[in-house]
């Protein structure tokens, strides 16, 4: 009868043993997850400033200048460059004559 409680009582103490290890194993797979999720989070949020800087990196970027003009006094060139890394498409240019302001 004395052994019989002896062995219960060593089962019951692995018993608490195996339960801690469990749930420390627990806590630990818990907190693994977490940081996976959140690292790949991070990883989306990465890609995603990846994409758009090869976006504004690729973009076209049309400058226009008025300049004196060459042919005679009194006129104006427009000179339009394109600086960016891919050719500017669809683009298109209008003007509007405007009024000229005197002072009399």
């Amino acid at each position: 009868m004395f052994a019989t409680a002896v062995l219960t009582l060593a089962i019951l103490v692995m018993a608490v043993f195996a339960w801690r290890t469990a749930k420390a194993t627990l806590k630990a797979s818990e907190e693994a997850s977490h940081a996976a999720a959140v690292s790949a989070k991070a990883a989306q949020e990465a890609n995603e400033q990846a994409r758009l800087d090869s976006i504004a990196q690729t973009r076209p970027y049309v400058f226009v200048e008025v300049k004196p003009g060459l042919a005679a006094v009194g006129t104006w060139d427009l000179r339009v460059t394109n600086n960016g890394q891919s050719p500017a498409r669809d683009s298109f240019s209008s003007t509007t004559r405007g009024r000229r302001n005197s002072m009399t």
